[in-house]
This record gives structure tokens, C-alpha cells and sequence, in this order.
């Protein structure tokens, strides 16, 4: 517990050791009633500010705060008061309060704590306030003791860079985007690592929930109740109220999701932070099974599309820092751990990743250099030496305090979940949807000859003699117009059609832009019918796996909902199905009749 309260943890680098419990605030300046019991609120709130400081507890310093704030109303000019509610409100990422009582503390007295600014400076960092942050980084240590200026030197030069990396990226394309989830989820309460089930259409997160928690104790000891995993039903874009997962997998302890196949049936969650369980779920309304261990010592977890590859995080107790490890499966057991590479783990923290689709891109979170202040999703990308420099994937997503715990929605290829502490949401972790602006980029590793993709772009195929031949584009048939779309997709007998023009690679879920032509025409279906609601289906013919071509059909089916969404269409008016082989619309004995099996259909569900 201690381990998963220090990672979720605002200033993870700076360390609360670096808040200081002077000044002290003097008892003489609450004695006029009917302050009486305003000093009694700031005897509490120095109880809880000094576990905070001493043992890096948010719950402490949540303690503390409302406290602190109830005090104030009998003294608002008090400088060593402001101080103390300010540094407690910034861990608790309340900064544009923060920000206003540690400026309010600077200008009433000179010196009222050697690191006021610095903490000022913190919060102008989580408010992706860069510039003035620098500016206050930069004459902080000024005026600070040689012995205090050494301790925040470290971390001040970090944060100087952060701050840089916030500035330049200001102004570069925004790779990602994201949104608070709607719905009934997010608390005053910190709500992290949101996983999504496709079995039963919910979202499982971890929540500090006092209702609903199986520990059925007030707090725990960070002054929070131990997190719980909890399940809200998706319904009509927003979400309902969230139920406790069940004592099966919640105990007395801490448990977070990690990892949600890409039917739904099996989840992977880790328990006080140390071990990876997972448990089964036969049918919709069944509970969750008695779970069993994975992976001991790890925190997260998460599995390539053909579940050949494995990536988890490990605290590194010797470093006190997470790092990323990988194993690779060996028949039905996965080979021995391996770290992600030193491009990847720093001497920061780097942990909760996942794969996009393809395999060759990895997201994660890291509180290092390269972020913009605390935890930032990054991505890297697989070339012929091994795994690239993260990239952060900018301000669409990040900004300077803490985002983590970011996971694709199983099958989903640009559409996950996140969880941040930052302003404008409920109160501390929050839960926000992210798009992917950019499509995950694939490198296609080298093939041999007569294998039968050939080129980068797929346009060449190997012939008999091993050597490329030319395959002509099949030229799309003849383009419908919008109303002829409409006409095919309302008139219809069966109420869906075939996307004649919509055109993948081979055994790939990249949409070819000779496919944009059609989609373009049926967004335009929606400008006319608002209320238009589809289901497009993916389907494949029966060679290969089923698990393979159910999760292809389905990849298949996102992208093209993906794209729609891009051009306008509402995220609620669009559902992606993926059937794979289990509805052919001809014989699988012929190749004419396995081309006809692979498609793509549109199918009216609202009107």
C-alpha cells in the first residue's frame, strides 16, 4: 500500500520532504473569539500535514487542507497559515488554490518559508502556466540557504526542463486528444487505471471510494480507503453509476485493473501494488471468478495482440523507481524478464504500458525529463536496433501535473482511456477518454521471399520466382453518390449493406485512402439523419484462427468508426462490431467466395 501511494503521488521527484514544517503557526493569532475554534482546526491540520510531510500520504494532506481552509475563515492574512494550505492543496492538485495562498503567503511577509516560491512555481507548473513556472524555478534557489538550495537543485534543473519541454510543445500538432468521461465515475475521490470490458460494455477503474468499498474502513494508512475495483455500464455515451467488482477480486487490501481481454471475459489486476492476479468471467451478469497469480513483484501489466509479448511494471527497490520489463512466450509459458532497454528506463520513473495494435508502438507513463511535469504518456516505437527515444504525445493529452495509466480500449486502435490530476476535474485522479490524432505508426518487419506480402505499402506480392510483381489497386467500383448510399443503406431489405469501396491491406486494419471516397459519403448520411445510429461490422473468411480474424474484423470495424468520428460523426452514433468468420455471405471453398466473405457492412439501428 505504501509502494502504490508513493507512485500515484503529485511530486514524486521533489518528495513532500522537501515541505517544511516552519514556519510554525502561533497559537496567539487565534485566541480572539470566536477564533477558538479555528485554532482547534489548525492543531488538527498540523496533525495531518506533518504525516504528510513525513511519510508522502495524499490522504494526509487532503486531511489537512480542509482543515487548514476552515481556519482561514477566522484569519486570511495569517502568511504561515496560507504557506501550509497552499503546499497541502498543491498535493492534492487543487493548484489554482495553491497558486493564490502561496502568493497571498509571499506577499505578507518576507521569508515565511525558504521554499514558498518554489512550491508557487509548482503550481504555476501543473496550471501549464510554463513560462511563469521557469521564471520562478529560475529564482527560487536565490535566495535559499547553501544546505536548502543543494537539496532542490536536482529537482528545480528538472523542473526548468519540463517547463522548456511545455513551451516548445505549446506550439507543435497535437498527437492526442482527451475529454473527461461523462457520466456518474469520476469523484472528489482519486479514480485511476480505467480499463474497458467489451463483454458487459463497462469501464473498471480503481477507486478510493468510501461507499462501496469491500474494506469497510473509513481510511486507511494514507487517511484514504484502500482502492477497490469498480464497474460502470456504458449507456448512451455516458456512464452509470459505478458497483464494487466484487470480493472475489477486491479484498482488504489495494487492487487496480491492469488489463481487459479483447472479449471481455478475463480480466488482469494487480493487488497493494505487488502482484498481478487474473480472474474469469463466463457470461454477462456472472461474477468474476476466483483469481489466480501471474506475476509477482509487478504492478501493471499488459499483452501484444498475439499475446506473444508481455510488458509490466517493476519497482526497482534498490533505485526506488518502476521501470518496464518485458517477457516473451515460450510454447505456453512466457521466458525470463528482461528490461524494455535504457532508451526507455531512466533513472525517473517509467511504468504502465501497453501495445497499439501492430505491436510496434508501446504508450506508457514517465515523471522524466521528457515529460512536462509528473507523469506524461509517451509512446516508442520499434525499429531494426530495438526500441526508439520516447516521444511525449503533447498537450492534447499531458500537461504539468499528472496523467497515467493510459490503456487502448480492447480492439480499439486510436481510442483509450487515461487517468489525470488535472485543473478542472472532480478532485485529484480523474478518468478522461483520449483519441489518437495520429494512427499508430507500423513498421513492418523484414520478409523473406515468397512470403506473400513484399512491399512496405503492399502493393507488391512475390511471384513463383521469388521476385516482386506489381499487383494493380482494384479500382473502386462505381462511387455512390450520398443519396445513392442512403438509398442502398435505407431501402435495403435487411437494413445493411456492404461497403463496396472500403479497401484494407492484407491481414492489416489500416484503412487505404482509396477507401475515404466511400466513408466520406456516408459521414454525409448523418448530416442529413442526426439522430442516425449504425453498427459497422467487420467479417473475414475462416482461414486462419478465429481468435486472429474475430480480433482483425474487429480492428477493421474500429477503424472505419474512427474515421467517421474524425469527420464529424458522433462517437455515440457509430458501434464497431467485429463477427470475423461467423457470418459468411458465401461459401468459403472458393477464393471468389472467401473475397466475398471479407467486408466490411453498415447497418441501421436508429433512425
Amino acid at each position: 500500500m505504501k509502494r502504490f501511494l508513493i507512485i500515484i503521488t503529485t511530486i514524486l521527484i521533489a518528495a513532500t520532504a522537501f515541505a517544511q514544517e516552519k514556519p510554525k503557526i502561533k497559537k496567539s493569532e487565534f485566541l480572539v473569539v470566536p477564533s477558538a475554534e479555528a485554532w482547534k482546526n489548525v492543531k488538527r491540520g498540523n496533525k495531518y500535514y506533518k504525516k504528510g510531510c513525513r511519510k508522502n500520504r495524499v490522504g494526509a494532506f487532503r486531511l489537512a487542507a480542509s482543515y487548514y481552509a476552515n481556519a482561514l475563515d477566522a484569519n486570511d492574512s495569517y502568511a504561515p497559515l496560507l504557506y501550509r494550505l497552499g503546499v497541502s492543496e498543491v498535493m492534492i492538485s487543487d493548484d489554482r488554490h495553491a497558486m493564490r495562498h502561496l502568493d497571498d503567503a509571499a506577499s505578507l511577509a518576507l521569508n515565511v518559508a525558504e521554499d514558498c516560491q518554489y512550491w508557487l512555481a509548482v503550481s504555476k507548473q501543473h496550471l501549464n502556466m510554463f513560462k511563469q513556472a521557469k521564471r520562478d524555478f529560475d529564482e527560487c534557489t536565490s535566495s535559499m540557504p547553501s544546505k536548502t538550495k543543494e537539496r532542490f537543485a536536482k529537482d528545480v534543473d528538472l523542473r526548468i526542463s519540463q517547463c522548456d519541454n511545455g513551451i516548445r510543445l505549446a506550439n507543435a500538432t497535437e498527437m492526442a486528444k482527451s475529454q473527461p468521461i461523462k457520466g456518474f465515475i469520476n469523484s472528489n475521490m482519486p479514480e485511476i487505471a480505467p480499463v474497458f470490458c467489451n463483454m458487459d460494455s463497462s469501464l473498471y477503474f480503481g477507486g478510493k471510494r468510501r461507499d462501496g468499498n469491500v474494506a469497510r474502513r473509513k481510511r486507511g494508512k494514507d487517511y484514504d480507503p484502500a482502492s477497490d475495483i469498480f464497474a460502470a455500464k456504458a449507456s448512451n455515451g455516458s456512464f452509470d453509476e459505478p458497483k464494487n467488482g466484487g470480493k472475489n477480486i477486491n479484498k482488504k487490501k489495494s487492487e487496480t485493473p491492469a488489463f481487459m481481454t479483447l472479449s471481455g471475459g478475463k480480466i488482469f489486476f494487480a493487488r497493494k501494488d505487488k502482484k498481478i492476479f487474473f480472474s474469469h468471467k463466463k457470461t454477462i451478469n456472472s461474477r468474476w471468478l476466483k483469481p489466480e497469480k501471474f506475476i509477482t513483484k509487478a504492478s501493471s501489466v499488459s499483452f501484444s495482440e498475439d499475446s506473444s509479448m508481455v510488458v509490466f511494471t517493476v519497482f526497482n527497490g534498490k533505485d526506488k523507481r518502476n521501470d518496464i520489463y518485458f517477457c516473451k512466450r515460450l510454447g505456453k509459458k512466457y521466458g525470463n524478464a528482461k528490461s524494455l532497454g535504457d532508451k526507455i528506463n531512466t533513472q525517473y520513473d517509467e511504468m504502465w504500458p501497453c501495445f497499439a495494435p501492430g505491436d510496434t508502438v508501446i504508450y506508457f507513463a514517465s515523471n522524466g525529463a521528457g515529460s512536462v511535469g509528473g507523469y506524461d504518456i509517451m509512446k516508442t516505437v520499434f525499429r531494426e536496433d530495438g526500441w526508439s527515444e520516447s516521444e511525449n504525445l503533447g498537450l492534447g493529452i499531458n500537461t504539468g501535473t499528472d496523467e497515467n495509466y493510459f490503456q487502448l480500449a480492447p480492439g480499439e486502435t486510436r481510442i483509450g482511456y487515461c487517468s489525470s490530476k488535472r485543473e478542472g476535474g472532480k478532485g485529484d485522479y480523474d478518468i478522461y477518454k483520449v483519441l489518437l490524432m495520429i494512427r499508430p505508426q507500423v513498421i513492418f518487419p523484414p520478409l523473406p521471399p515468397r512470403e506473400f506480402a513484399f512491399e512496405y505499402d503492399r502493393r507488391y506480392y512475390a511471384s513463383g520466382d521469388g521476385k516482386p510483381k506489381e499487383k494493380p489497386i482494384e479500382k473502386p467500383r462505381d462511387n455512390d453518390s450520398t443519396a445513392m448510399l442512403l438509398k442502398r443503406l435505407t431501402e435495403d431489405p435487411s437494413g445493411k449493406i456492404v461497403l463496396n469501396n472500403v479497401f484494407f491491406d492484407t491481414d492489416r486494419s489500416d484503412l487505404r485512402p482509396e477507401s475515404y471516397n466511400e466513408l466520406n459519403h456516408l459521414a454525409q448520411v448523418f448530416e442529413q439523419y442526426p439522430d442516425l445510429v449504425i453498427e459497422v461490422s467487420g467479417h473475414t473468411d475462416n482461414l486462419g484462427s478465429r481468435d486472429h480474424n474475430i480480433s482483425l474484423s474487429q480492428q477493421r470495424a474500429n477503424a472505419v468508426r474512427d474515421y467517421l468520428i474524425s469527420n464529424g460523426v458522433g462517437e455515440e452514433q457509430v458501434v464497431a462490431k467485429g463477427y470475423g468468420p461467423d457470418q459468411p455471405r458465401d461459401t468459403n471453398a472458393t477464393p471468389q467466395g472467401r473475397q466475398n466473405n471479407r467486408r466490411v457492412e453498415a447497418k441501421i439501428l436508429k433512425k
